[in-house]
């Protein structure tokens, strides 16, 4: 991942992505950057919504973006680099 806008993605379980049952996605191209994350076409809020859905936690200056729930085989990720 490089310059602003870049976009990375996956389903679980592809060569070199996270793999089925993974919670975390890990990535030097994402420090000090942010991010958006849309799984199975729903954007990932950054914060537990409370009502059972899946999210996403990264901090800043860390280079790991943390799903919750774990991944399953039919999860498609996009992550959006800015």
């Amino acid at each position: 991942i490089s310059p602003p806008g870049d976009l990375v993605e996956f389903t679980a379980g592809d060569p070199t992505f996270p793999a089925v049952g993974a919670t975390t996605y890990v990535s030097a191209g994402i420090v000090n950057r942010k991010v958006f994350v849309v799984r199975n076409a729903l954007p990932q809020r950054g914060t537990d919504p409370g009502d059972g859905n899946t999210y996403i936690t990264k901090v800043l200056s860390s280079n790991t973006i943390t799903f919750s729930h774990a991944l399953i085989a039919t999860d498609y990720i996009q992550i959006i680099v800015s």
